[in-house]
């Protein structure tokens, strides 16, 4: 009896882990498959926002890499550039190994922590003779991790990662740095010739973002900065619309995005420490 019992647990057993295992993989397939439409949609402005990010990069960041006192600023935005490219590469590398070597590869590739995919499409894209997309795919991979140990390489040359300390003994964090490199690069991309549903897309970032600043704001007791940000909000929210001419709108979406580098500057908080400057 006492054997019988055993064996049915261990059927039991088995099958659950079975069952479990069919699910992982029914799972994987439904990411796949959205990561994949996704992927489709998104590439066309991801390269957008990659150029962008890459004349930044090369005509701003590095020249400040080589000021001391902008140095944490722009290994923070390299950093956070190097994301961007890394999001690129990793939908190029799904639908291309999808395209060329179907689903399986795909899904081995999502097995193998996450980033399979981009080796097998450069494998693949090899023995096709896709030069050209082989070319896209290591130009991402050197972009993605070359500026990213670069800009790491400089916040070690900082005291903090995410701090830097002023020349008046406190230590100084700026809140609003991601927000406002995010928004200002959206805002930016909107001055070009963009798809109607980038502008709904665009409208709900910047009311989220201008959101963000405005509690930040509020928090620290300065009321004249949420009452402009108050005022972004509304001229981009998603749901009663502000009906302006195009022009006009390029010239509101290229101030808007000034406002957000200086909100990410600019607006800071401290903290005291016995720690001076080390620059």
């Amino acid at each position: 009896m006492g054997n019988a019992i055993d064996r049915l647990k261990n059927i039991g057993l088995g099958t659950l882990g079975f069952g479990m295992w069919i699910l992982l993989i029914v799972l994987a397939v439904l990411m796949i498959i959205a990561a994949e439409w996704i992927g489709l949609k998104a590439l066309p402005y991801l390269y957008a926002i990659d150029w962008v990010c890459l004349g930044l990069t090369l005509l701003v960041l590095l020249p400040l890499a080589c000021v001391r006192k902008t140095r944490f600023f722009a290994a923070q935005c390299m950093v956070y550039s190097s994301f961007v490219y890394g999001i690129t590469l990793w939908f190029l590398g799904l639908i291309l190994t999808g395209a060329l070597w179907g689903g399986g590869a795909q899904l081995l590739g999502l097995f193998l922590l996450g980033i399979g995919c981009v080796p097998f499409a450069m494998l693949a894209t090899f023995f096709k003779g896709m030069w050209s997309a082989l070319a896209v795919l290591v130009f991402l991979t050197i972009l993605t991790f070359g500026i990213r140990f670069l800009g790491i390489w400089l916040l070690t040359k900082i005291p903090d990662e995410y701090e830097f300390v002023g020349d008046y003994g406190k230590k100084v964090k700026r809140p609003l740095l991601l927000v406002g490199i995010i928004a200002a690069i959206l805002l930016l991309l909107a001055l070009f010739d963009m798809p109607y549903g980038y502008f709904t897309f665009l409208r709900l970032a910047v009311c989220i973002a201008s959101i963000v600043v405005i509690v930040f704001n509020y928090t620290h007791n300065r009321y004249w900065a949420s009452c402009i940000w108050g005022l972004i909000a509304v001229l981009f929210n998603p749901v009663i619309l502000v009906h302006i001419d195009r022009d006009l709108w390029q010239i509101i979406d290229f101030v808007c995005a000034g406002l957000f580098i200086y909100a990410g500057i600019a607006f800071w908080t401290t903290t005291e420490t016995q720690e001076m400057n080390k620059y």
